[in-house]
């Protein structure tokens, strides 16, 4: 990737984060915790892999699915 692809993706990838997020909270209330529950473990999953050879991705990435189930449970 060259210097200025990777900051764009970035910009981006962190406004539609910040969108979905938003989008969830409006559901109902049992549905907004599920959904957002499976926001972070869906994240965590793309960060799990997207670094697989860094371990503190792998941690990120590890975080966030238990974050996202507990979300999602609770």
């Amino acid at each position: 990737m060259n210097d200025l692809s990777r900051p764009l993706l970035s910009i981006f990838g962190l406004a539609a984060g910040f969108a979905l997020y938003q989008g969830a909270l409006r559901l109902p209330a049992p549905w907004e915790s599920v959904a957002i529950g499976v926001l972070f473990a869906a994240f965590g999953v793309a960060i799990w892999l997207n670094g697989r050879e860094d371990r503190v991705n792998q941690i990120v990435g590890g975080l966030f699915v238990v974050f996202g189930v507990v979300r999602f449970f609770l």
